[in-house]
């Protein structure tokens, strides 16, 4: 079976904060212009946080022909899936308050992956679904909600609902889509907050 993927070739820029693609590694020289703003001279930030890369070394690093590993692969995605929408979700109420206590009071009172979809889809301007889309990932929302399916069933009943090969054929789509789609997410929101400190 071909290995998934679980590096990272996005980096986040120290001055503008925009994620970028850098698959040829060309931004570890910080005389590098970066392409979003040509800053220089600060190291780029690694994108995702290493508690995300972990999970998804996690989910790499099982054999999805294995009932149990499958299982793990889809809970540790979920994981990470819920990791990324979080910290945009973070930066995203930063917008509305700069009390500490409130963004934690607000997260803690929307959890589970709809009621923080919803929360994110009323204080931005653009959905997920949109944001999504615009990056050619239609399918997206729904996979990640077979996924999620998934995991609740195995979190509460310890079998698949599905067939173990479409099981991991979702899985391989999501895990192949995720960074693409919240490296957008990510971008989105700084935009907004550039926008706001104008």
């Amino acid at each position: 079976m071909k290995r998934l993927k679980s590096y990272s070739p996005y980096v986040e820029c120290p001055a503008c904060h925009t994620i970028v693609n850098d698959t040829n590694h060309k931004l570890i020289a910080l005389d590098e212009p970066a392409p979003c703003c040509g800053a220089t001279g600060e190291p780029r930030i690694m994108y995702p946080s290493l508690e995300v890369l972990k999970s998804l070394e996690l989910v790499d690093n099982q054999d999805l022909n294995s009932s149990d590993e499958l299982k793990v692969a889809i809970v540790f995605l979920c994981t990470a899936l819920e990791l990324l929408l979080e910290n945009s979700l973070w930066k995203l109420l930063q917008l509305h308050t700069k009390s500490p206590q409130l963004l934690e009071f607000v997260l803690d009172s929307n959890r589970g992956r709809e009621r923080r979809i919803q929360l994110y889809n009323k204080l931005s301007d653009r959905t997920l679904a949109d944001l999504f889309n615009s990056c050619g990932l239609l399918t997206l929302l729904e996979e990640w909600t077979i996924l999620s399916d998934l995991r609740n069933n195995v979190v509460h009943r310890q079998h698949l609902i599905m067939e173990k090969e479409k099981a991991a054929a979702v899985l391989r789509s999501v895990f192949e889509k995720c960074l693409p789609a919240f490296v957008a997410v990510h971008n989105d929101v700084q935009r907004r907050i550039r926008a706001s400190n104008k």
